[in-house]
């Protein structure tokens, strides 16, 4: 709302008679009501039900299993490594790459430095974009043994510094590697799952989202 008032001006004879002065209002607060999706409580206990199987592939090869049996710290950098490859990469073949590096003495940043790209590349080939993802691995490694003594960077801002790593590897590196959950990691398969299940609507419609 606006409310405009007359204000006496001062005694000053080069003053205007009088002043205009405006007074502005606003209100923010919006009320939006918005209705849980039907049954939404029968369909999340079924997917819980669902994943107790175990049986998907991020379960036994996903990035957390990277290095699991390796000391703290080796395997710290073993999980940066396999969240590194993570992208555009079915968790079954990152799982094999981890795996091949650790059969050549890779999963260690002084190995990899060490090692030419050429080689690299060739160990975690079929990774999605594997010359590109082994330059970036080469580069982490080299700043970890630089600035971290051989381990990996401890908080979000540093591991986003690293190329190649970007906001969801970040949180996953820090929930896995350092047992310090500062975000949740989502992908596209949450849009996707929501849209299916018919949880999200367009705004101000019954219309769901494709």
């Amino acid at each position: 709302s606006v409310s405009t008032k007359r204000v006496p001006a001062s005694s000053n004879k080069n003053s205007s008679p009088v002043r205009l002065e405006k007074k502005i209002r606003v209100s923010s607060v919006v009320k939006v009501e918005v209705a849980a999706p039907e049954n939404w409580e029968a369909v999340l206990a079924g997917i819980k039900n669902i994943r107790l199987s175990g049986q998907a592939p991020v379960d036994t090869k996903g990035c957390e299993k990277a290095g699991s049996l390796l000391p703290p710290k080796e395997r710290r950098f073993a999980v940066l490594i396999s969240t590194m490859m993570s992208s555009q990469t079915k968790d079954e073949v990152t799982h094999a790459a981890v795996e091949r590096l650790g059969e050549n003495g890779l999963l260690d940043p002084d190995a990899i430095v060490r090692t030419d790209e050429a080689t690299l590349a060739n160990l975690i080939k079929p990774v999605g974009f594997y010359q590109r993802k082994a330059q970036f691995i080469k580069e982490a490694s080299r700043i970890c043994l630089e600035r971290f003594g051989g381990d990996i960077p401890d908080t979000l801002t540093d591991l986003l510094a690293l190329k190649g790593v970007g906001p969801k590897m970040a949180h996953l590196v820090m929930s896995i590697a350092w047992k310090n959950t500062q975000g949740i990691c989502v992908d596209t398969h949450v849009h996707r799952i929501s849209n299916r299940l018919g949880w999200v609507f367009r705004e101000g419609t019954k219309q769901v989202v494709c």
